[in-house]
């Protein structure tokens, strides 16, 4: 028999419930975080729908976290609802003393861990929150054999065949299955247990586009508008997750955008309503779509794929130097230009990452609010490109922005480096990617770096500082404003960093939290020195709905961000 998924082991028999409106229990802990992210797809896959979150704190009230609504624990009806969650305790409004499953099993057994990698460390956070106690490890990797685990040794699987039958074996790995047959063979006759590690990517359904679309939908309407097929499927997902889906339209199975099909999107539109389309996004349907005056993402975006940042209307290309980069309508891949290069009388180069990018998000970046204040005379070449951090931007500037002859540069960043791998810097995914492609042989990725992630940063804005002094051109350095780091976030913020636990690593939210002090410190203990660089995280501690996520900004955040960027550059003498 094969092992059971331990969290189908744990979670309920949802029969029991049929009758009850489902709440699950609300936590701002990462891992709790996380569990609530599988249990939404697990109720979702049985579909038994769940009304909401319940906490019990009064100041969480009101907070979406994937659309659901946290409510109060009291205010639950102890004869209609019922909260769930994992562990022992305060579970059942309508059975306080009764806990939503018996893990009496795994607390009176011998547990032993199959792994000793990322799996097996969120096993590990989840036993000692429940009081599980794990005996030791097995690794198949005879390097690791009498090592140290957690506190526990590590043994090989031969160490299976001296286990009594009233253990329980954890097959904490993605590779569980092949575990499953070993362990299968070794002790046929003792229970065994997988653990699914709890990630987006190993949910069912994509709670990341359920994310996303309330980031940019909120509590608009949505028309959903396609084959009858699609509309159900598409339908049936945003409802369960609570959007508010006003009417469904149906027409023909051909997908096809016709004059007709044209004229019923536009009316929908105009009536204030979002249009989802179910058909395969392409760049033709948005052309056709924005000639006639409605904007994507804005008015209109499509289902499958729903992608409210990646503008789908340019082509990627791959960079010798940088991994990757961008056509677009401009004459230089990966800068757009504002203004006239021939008569201007003053450059400005922006460099950054998908928050400076011209064309990751529907709405206008920085660098053209920054056009629109510094006049006619002056040309702003935007050079940020999403993914970039300050490696690939200080390449950019050497090997192109330089050409430009530029007055000013300016370096809005800071985010990606709280979530790239600090240790090689320059080695980018994408170009690892390609090398992946055309050989098998191990790549060198250069020495191994020592500093941490801000530190790098620093190292890189100091380095271009240099440049730039070099070549007689003005430099501005900007830390760039992070909604997790922002404090009295309202509702609507808080729902939007708690989201993104679930999706990145909550090391990045500690990170963009801690940023803006590190370099206030670093600016007071030698203010001169660092005068250059400007921390922005703050800008909008008293401004509320300019974030889309945790650090992308709408048109009025980027309006922000530029008059405040403004400001700076003419405190410095500069016009």
């Amino acid at each position: 028999m094969t092992a059971t998924n331990l969290f189908q082991y744990i979670l309920p028999d949802i029969n029991i419930y049929e009758n009850k409106n489902i709440y699950i229990y609300f936590d701002k802990k990462p891992l709790a975080l996380r569990q609530i992210m599988f249990m939404l797809d697990f109720f979702y896959e049985s579909k038994c729908k769940v009304c909401g979150l319940a906490g019990e704190n009064r100041e969480d009230v009101g907070i979406r976290v994937f659309n659901k609504k946290v409510v109060h624990y009291s205010e639950m009806s102890k004869e209609k609802d019922v909260v769930v969650k994992w562990g022992g305790g305060k579970l059942c409004v309508n059975e306080l003393d009764k806990p939503f499953f018996d893990d009496t099993a795994l607390k009176k057994k011998q547990l032993v861990v199959w792994g000793t990698g990322a799996y097996a460390i969120d096993f590990c956070k989840m036993a000692e929150e429940y009081g599980w106690k794990v005996s030791f490890f097995i690794d198949s990797d005879i390097d690791k054999k009498g090592r140290l685990f957690r506190e526990k040794e590590v043994y090989q699987p031969e160490k299976l065949k001296e286990l009594p039958d009233e253990s329980i074996i954890v097959e904490a790995s993605r590779q569980w299955e092949e575990m499953d047959e070993i362990a299968k063979t070794l002790c046929p006759n003792t229970e065994r247990l997988y653990f699914q590690k709890l990630s987006v990517l190993d949910v069912k359904v994509d709670l990341r586009r359920v994310y996303e679309t309330y980031a940019l939908i909120g509590d608009d309407p949505i028309c959903i508008y396609g084959d009858e097929e699609r509309v159900n499927e598409w339908g049936a997902l945003y409802n369960y997750f609570d959007f508010h889906i006003e009417k469904q339209y149906c027409y023909g199975a051909e997908n096809r955008l016709d004059q007709q099909t044209l004229e019923g999107i536009i009316a929908l539109i105009q009536e204030g309503k979002y249009v989802l389309l179910t058909w395969e996004r392409n760049i033709e349907t948005i052309e056709w779509l924005e000639k006639a005056g409605v904007k994507y993402c804005t008015d209109f975006g499509f289902a499958d794929p729903f992608e409210i940042f990646r503008y789908a209307t340019r082509e990627f290309i791959y960079d010798i130097n940088l991994g990757f980069s961008y056509q677009k309508e401009c004459k230089y891949p990966g800068i757009a230009v504002y203004g006239n290069e021939e008569s201007a009388k003053y450059r400005i180069v922006c460099l950054g990452n998908s928050t400076t990018d011209a064309w990751f998000l529907p709405n206008k970046s920085w660098p053209e609010f920054l056009k629109q204040m510094a006049g006619d005379d002056v040309c702003v070449y935007n050079a940020g490109c999403e993914s970039y951090n300050t490696v690939q931007d200080l390449i950019k500037l050497m090997r192109d922005m330089l050409e430009f002859a530029p007055d000013i540069v300016i370096e809005v960043s800071g985010v990606n480096e709280t979530w790239f791998d600090e240790k090689y810097p320059f080695s980018f995914c994408y170009i690892k990617d390609v090398y992946r492609q055309k050989t098998n042989e191990n790549i060198y990725k250069g020495i191994q770096h020592a500093s941490p992630y801000w530190k790098q940063w620093l190292d890189n804005i100091e380095i271009m500082n240099a440049i730039c002094k070099l070549h007689d051109i003005e430099y501005f350095a900007f830390l760039q404003p992070m909604l997790a780091g922002k404090p009295n976030k309202d509702i609507d913020e808080e729902s939007r960093v708690l989201s993104w636990y679930n999706i990145i690593r909550p090391t990045r939210i500690e990170r963009q939290s801690e940023f803006g002090n590190i370099i206030d410190q670093i600016k007071k203990d030698d203010p001169n020195k660092y005068s250059y660089i400007h921390n922005m995280t703050y800008i909008f501690d008293k401004v509320h709905h300019v974030y889309i996520d945790d650090c992308h900004l709408n048109d009025r955040g980027n309006y922000i961000l530029a008059e405040n960027i403004w400001r700076h550059m003419n405190l410095a003498g500069n016009q």
